[in-house]
């Protein structure tokens, strides 16, 4: 989301129940833990340029009368058309920040894998930690089958960000500390995958430098922080749907800002002392 041309917040939200207290007067709230970020700055006219790329050409649904007097369906007065660009000039103009920060505006798709280069280097780049919170954690589609075959999926299918972990750990000895979702279908495909990148951590001699935990509750964050340096949150997340030639659209922020790290860092150490180990979980033997 981008206000005014000033001010972005790139964040993991869905427009859904889910996200508010199970105390929520809806009665459809499930504590779902989530995570945004917002910044301001030059980087809001980079996230301008990625909605504009979702926007123009997009499927546009115009209804020209929700309440017709006739009678008959609102439906029977909609038409589709293309969509179309365009901002009021100032909207377009760069607003300065007065913070000292880098921020960085990460999008993806199927055509265009900014996100997904940029995410698998920092990986990669890492020298001392990671520290991620991710409600996904997993290898390429067809491992969800390693519930009923054993072994069908190793780290031959690995993910671009997994590999780019591994080389951190591997080369740089750097300590890696993840929460994932622990419920429903992602809680499988994350054990799926914890277990291949254990064993294969394990056959290198560095299983001592890695720990995933399952998140205390429900959790729908997208977040990793790198080094304690450098911070990304956004929606995508380390799964199939979000990475390679999958076309889900995708979108994060990243920066540099202390600020941010900080309060990062302090909710990251809070919800660490609270996560389940692997071997802890209720399904995890």
């Amino acid at each position: 989301m981008v206000v005014d041309g000033k001010t972005l917040m790139g964040s993991g939200f869905n427009y859904g129940w889910l996200h508010y207290a199970r105390e929520h007067p809806s009665g459809k709230g499930d504590n779902l833990v989530d995570l945004a970020m917002v910044i301001d700055g030059p980087v809001a006219q980079a996230a301008i340029s990625a909605y504009d790329d979702m926007w123009v050409d997009g499927n546009q649904l115009h209804c020209t009368d929700f309440y017709p007097d006739d009678g008959s369906s609102w439906t029977e007065t909609c038409s589709w058309s293309k969509g179309s660009g365009g901002h009021v000039p100032e909207v377009m103009k760069y607003y300065k920040s007065d913070r000292q920060h880098n921020a960085f505006s990460l999008y993806r798709s199927s055509h265009y894998k900014e996100a997904d280069n940029a995410y698998g280097t920092a990986f990669a780049a890492a020298q001392s930690s990671i520290d991620a919170i991710h409600v996904n954690f997993s290898l390429e589609l067809i491992c969800f089958l390693n519930l009923i075959v054993e072994d069908l999926c190793n780290f031959n299918n690995a993910l671009q960000w997994m590999e780019a972990m591994m080389d951190a750990v591997e080369h740089n000895q750097v300590t890696v500390r993840v929460i994932v979702e622990e419920s429903n279908s992602n809680g499988m495909e994350n054990r799926i995958a914890i277990d291949v990148f254990e064993k294969e951590l394990a056959s290198r001699g560095l299983e001592d430098l890695v720990e995933v935990r399952f998140f205390n509750g429900r959790v729908h964050t997208k977040s990793a922080l790198i080094d304690q340096e450098f911070l990304v949150v956004g929606s995508q997340n380390l799964h199939y749907s979000s990475w390679g030639e999958r076309g889900l659209l995708e979108y994060g922020v990243a920066t540099d800002d202390p600020e941010a790290v900080n309060q990062y860092q302090k909710m990251f150490d809070h919800y660490w002392e609270q996560a389940i180990p692997f071997e802890e979980a209720d399904w995890a033997d």
